[in-house]
């Protein structure tokens, strides 16, 4: 760069967003474009130019700014330069071209020729500011046009070739007006969804360009300058305004105009692959709240949010310095309309046996609406958000956990709930008495490399963990039970009193002997470690991974599982012994 030299009198220009591409065919072949396109095949070492002037070379545009004692001339003003070059994924050496002042060009033998196939009767000064080669079809592609730098022109100009360019059609008649169109990409499934990106967020299409609807959801006002299909997430990269993600679009993959007229529609779910479980995810907090909370884990930068329960199935928190974390488990959404008078949401395995089940009551249900207006109201006491179930589009969270054991009144809760196994699961929705069902897959964390069987071995442990959890608890409820059955006779007098002492006398010490009974964390945590709370730790470290139990975690299972069962014998044959005494 020579500073106050106009760049008429370059050999080559280049602008500040010069294009540069590895090639998707030979990692060792890299392009790059200033008003010409260069290629090297020694990383650098040496270049070869493989094209001619593509622009209009309008040397009128590129006169040095300012004064002759102060020229404004930094980069950012060099004009007629090529601002996208692609290279096709299907076919190796086909290049596509586009520049900043209206011309695109074509090259199917790397660059051997290049022929001019800029759409006709197009405004002058219409930058290429975007070419996408269709993911389904070698012969399409899309190209976004900007106008407004150069033509103060703030329409949208989208078009459309299937035949690398003979021939244009433009796709954006029906676009909103006033919006500034700066990238388009085809949804790599769905041939014809397309999403574009203007001035102000983005847009959508179902049928190819046809119609075009609004997608910034929840995302503010955002110039987008990019986007990029990642499985079944769309990522938007934003001009200020970081990145934006919008999980799982299979709904506008499956959509069609005759949903529009069912009753109900359950979407099938995107099988989901595990990133893995921590317990810091679910730290510090609290109830929902319109109160701020800090939470600053050790030598990691902190962050502060709201809490705001249990949402769409997720615990739901609003973060103030950072992003929203993927929804932690499978992705279900379903379109109601406004005839529904019930629903209700089940889970099973590939065998057909129920997991879990939810009522219309007790979906809480996140709507597609603004951070200030989410359809539920918060229940502090519960920290479990009330939701109604609306017409259009519904999203649930499956967490692909089991339920919990079971509840003890006035004790802290035993927090057992497996996660169910990579494999095969259903989902069901009931509308007003008809069903409709759609499978998915669980995949394991691709972290880590155990096998089906290894998967399947800690399934059968955790079960087993599970299972003998729910033991001990029901032990303890039944204690409640004929404690609570004799409390009446404990405050009289006489053998009656005197028995269901004992009653009381045995019922407790199978309670403070199962499960913790403290009512304060100091009071808990000075407590010896019970069975209920040993399970519970083996129950946290198979939540960390997806492999099978070790032998050390075998063991301790082994002996507390025994210790449970030699105590709830003895306390299952004193409580008959003596509860047949009370009675008689």
């Amino acid at each position: 760069m020579l500073f106050g030299t106009p760049a008429s009198e370059f050999t080559y220009r280049f602008n500040w967003q010069a294009p540069f591409l590895i090639s998707p065919h030979d990692s060792k072949t890299i392009y790059f474009a200033g008003n010409v396109v260069f290629r090297t095949r020694d990383e650098g070492m040496t270049w070869e130019r493989i094209s001619d002037d593509l622009t209009h070379n309008m040397t009128e545009k590129m006169k040095v700014a300012g004064s002759t004692w102060l020229p404004e001339y930094f980069g950012q003003e060099i004009f007629s330069t090529i601002h996208r070059l692609v290279e096709s994924p299907d076919e190796e050496g086909v290049l596509w071209a586009g520049t900043d002042d209206g011309r695109l060009w074509i090259t199917r033998n790397e660059g051997g020729d290049w022929k001019d196939i800029t759409p006709p009767n197009l405004p002058e000064l219409s930058a290429i500011y975007e070419i996408e080669l269709s993911p389904h079809d070698g012969p399409t592609a899309y190209i976004a046009i900007t106008r407004y730098r150069k033509a103060d022109d703030y329409e949208p100009y989208l078009l459309k070739t299937s035949d690398y360019g003979a021939t244009w059609n433009r796709i954006s008649d029906t676009f909103p007006k006033g919006q500034i169109t700066r990238t388009i990409r085809e949804d790599t499934v769905r041939q014809g969804l397309l999403f574009v990106g203007t001035e102000t967020g983005v847009f959508a299409s179902i049928d190819d360009g046809a119609t075009w609807r609004g997608l910034n959801l929840n995302m503010p006002a955002l110039p987008v300058f990019d986007f990029e299909v990642k499985n079944a997430d769309l990522v938007a990269a934003t001009h200020g305004g970081g990145f934006w993600i919008l999980d799982d679009i299979s709904p506008l993959r499956q959509y069609s105009i005759e949903l529009a007229s069912k009753k109900a529609h359950l979407f099938a779910p995107e099988d989901h692959t595990r990133f893995g479980y921590n317990w810091w995810i679910d730290y510090g907090g609290g109830p929902p709240s319109d109160e701020k909370y800090f939470f600053v884990r050790n030598a990691e930068p902190g962050y502060t949010f709201y809490e705001r329960g249990v949402v769409n199935g997720e615990r739901k928190r609003d973060f103030i310095d950072a992003g929203d974390a993927r929804p932690l488990g499978v992705i279900i959404h379903y379109l109601l309309s406004n005839q529904v008078q019930d629903v209700r949401l089940t889970i099973l395995d590939a065998g057909g046996e129920e997991i879990r089940s939810w009522g219309m009551n007790e979906i809480p249900t996140e709507r597609f609406a603004s951070f200030d207006n989410r359809g539920y109201v918060q229940e502090l006491v519960s920290g479990a958000p009330a939701a109604s179930v609306g017409p259009g589009l519904n999203r649930f969270i499956w967490d692909m956990r089991y339920p919990s054991v079971s509840v003890i009144p006035g004790l802290p809760p035993v927090l057992i709930n497996r996660i169910a196994p990579p494999g095969t699961y259903q989902v069901r929705l009931t509308v007003d008495g008809e069903s409709q069902t759609q499978s998915f897959e669980m995949q394991i964390n691709p972290n880590e490399s155990y096998t089906r069987a290894e998967t399947d071995a800690k399934a059968v442990a955790w079960t087993r963990l599970y299972d003998k959890a729910e033991e001990g608890v029901q032990a303890v409820l039944r204690a409640q039970a004929a404690r609570d059955r004799v409390a009446v006779a404990v405050g009289g007098s006489g053998q009656a009193a005197e028995q269901a002492q004992r009653v009381v006398e045995l019922c407790t010490n199978l309670e403070s002997n199962m499960v913790a009974t403290g009512t304060t964390l100091v009071q808990i945590i000075s407590e010896p470690s019970k069975p209920l709370a040993i399970l519970t730790m083996l129950h946290n470290i198979m939540e960390t991974s997806e492999g099978p139990p070790n032998r050390p975690w075998l063991d301790v299972y082994e002996k507390v599982a025994g210790e449970m069962d030699e105590l709830i014998a003895e306390f299952d044959a004193a409580l008959e012994a003596e509860m047949a005494g009370f009675d008689g």
